[in-house]
């Protein structure tokens, strides 16, 4: 059977029956590298508890921006002392977020992550172009079967 009818396959078995028993195990984590959040269709309830999900957020350095930047006044010096006074303000918060936003870009450094959204199995296995549980670990399952 080629991959592209297994996947089908696959595909239609998982749209009938969303829970899916994995007879070989399943990967430890999955890191999901995402340009946003809102990308992500994980129904948290699907997830088998023994894997552990990470949410590598590409939009974060966007929306510290933002949020520094909404509503400033039209006068520059006004809009520079609001703008100091909200990082004085969230100067924890900021530093948090800008940690957060760093280690994004060297995890995707690490895996040589070249578009998004992006899927690190196990530390090991890159699958692009997916944010869909399923599909990622029939990836993962389709590797090991050929290892």
């Amino acid at each position: 059977m080629n991959s592209t009818l297994k996947i089908s396959v696959f595909l239609l078995i998982s749209m009938i029956s969303p829970k899916i028993v994995w007879a070989s195990g399943l990967p430890e984590n999955i890191k999901l590298f995402v340009a946003s959040p809102y990308e992500i269709g994980l129904d948290i309830s699907q997830i088998p508890e023994s894997i552990t999900i990470e949410l590598v957020d590409f939009s974060l350095m966007k929306r510290i921006e933002t949020s520094l930047s909404e509503n400033l006044s039209d006068n520059p010096t006004v809009a520079t002392q609001q703008a100091a006074r909200r990082v004085e303000d969230n100067l924890d918060t900021l530093k948090k977020t800008l940690q957060l936003a760093a280690q994004a870009h060297v995890l995707a450094e690490k895996f040589n992550i070249s578009r998004l959204p992006a899927a690190v199995i196990d530390n090991s296995i890159v699958v692009y172009d997916t944010t869909n549980l399923d599909e990622i670990l029939l990836i993962w399952r389709n590797s090991k079967n050929t290892q």
